[in-house]
């Protein structure tokens, strides 16, 4: 929940700082992910306390669905959230049959997971209001 707050207090930046920070967050997801499951010693390629790629997958929407009221933002992480933990609509199959690495794995989930949660965002604001 830290990571609405962080977007409330950041919501006014232009386009230009908010494709920066997604640049700067998928950096840091590729250089640092590795060494993070290393030092916490996991086995799983999804570890709840690494949360950059949920930030990431959200700053992407935060990007494509422009200036959006804080209720839909709070409204966009929930529906995110639902996406991310249940992996309905093939993302459980994604994140487990991609022969990728895992570090691309990890964030592909979470990039499904927006994508679902945005598109019905983006039909509840066209079409309902």
């Amino acid at each position: 929940m830290s990571c609405i707050l962080f977007f409330i207090l950041l919501k006014s930046l232009s386009i230009e700082y908010k494709i920066a920070l997604l640049i700067i967050l998928f950096i840091f997801h590729f250089s640092y992910y590795n060494d993070f499951l290393k030092q916490i010693k996991s086995i799983n390629d999804d570890p709840s306390v690494y949360t950059i790629d949920e930030t990431l997958a959200i700053v992407m929407a935060w990007i494509y669905l422009g200036e959006i009221k804080i209720i839909n933002l709070i409204f966009l992480f929930v529906l995110f959230r639902f996406f991310d933990i249940l992996k309905p609509l093939g993302i459980r199959s994604v994140e487990k049959q991609l022969n990728w690495p895992p570090v691309f794995r990890n964030l592909a989930d979470d990039i499904l997971a927006i994508f679902y949660a945005s598109l019905i965002l983006y039909v509840i604001q066209q079409y309902v209001g």
